[in-house]
């Protein structure tokens, strides 16, 4: 367990490290005078979330982007917040979407992880037959969690993590606390 923990502070730090680049970055799309008022903002459950679909991302570039921004990749605790999620998608008028989260089993031995808060994903909301691990060509491993938007779904998939999808950041920091 302490292995994992050191390991999962390490990731935090390699993405902290590579994203800051000793320049800070602030999309244009952030600065917006609007920032929390548009459709692609919701504050629900004392988080902030942010639906980026201006541009795909894999999931190492969305993680950095999210970083860039003071956010995190979204981490999903409840029923309660997956259902308020796949609303939030709704009421922006997108039917259908797969969104990267911060759920990842790249940390090893098969369990699944949020890497915004190094915990153990302990509530799940898979899709039939997911996690499958698989691409469907069997050719490649899927190690990172997608947020399945289809026709009210709300259902997860594991997905290979160097695919382009759109992506959810939240204003939690987890890797920056010294809870561990």
């Amino acid at each position: 367990m302490y292995f994992k923990l050191i390991l999962v502070l390490l990731v935090c730090n390699v993405v902290k490290l590579s994203v800051q680049g000793g320049r800070e970055f602030v999309s244009p799309v952030l600065q917006s005078p609007s920032r929390g008022r548009d459709s692609n903002w919701l504050s629900y459950g004392g988080k902030i979330y942010y639906k980026q679909i201006v541009f795909k991302a894999n999931y190492f570039k969305a993680t950095q982007f999210c970083r860039q921004q003071g956010m995190q990749l979204l981490s999903i605790s409840n029923h309660i917040e997956n259902e308020r999620l796949g609303k939030f998608i709704l009421d922006t008028g997108t039917l259908t979407g797969l969104y990267w989260t911060s759920g990842t089993k790249l940390v090893g031995d098969d369990q699944w992880v949020w890497l915004s808060t190094g915990q153990r994903i302990s509530y799940t909301n898979w899709g039939a037959g997911e996690p499958s691990g698989k691409t469907p060509d069997q050719k490649s491993e899927e190690n990172c969690l997608v947020f399945d938007y289809f026709k009210g779904n709300n259902a997860w998939n594991d997905m290979n993590c160097h695919w382009d999808q759109y992506f959810i950041c939240e204003s939690v920091s987890e890797c920056d606390k010294t809870q561990y």
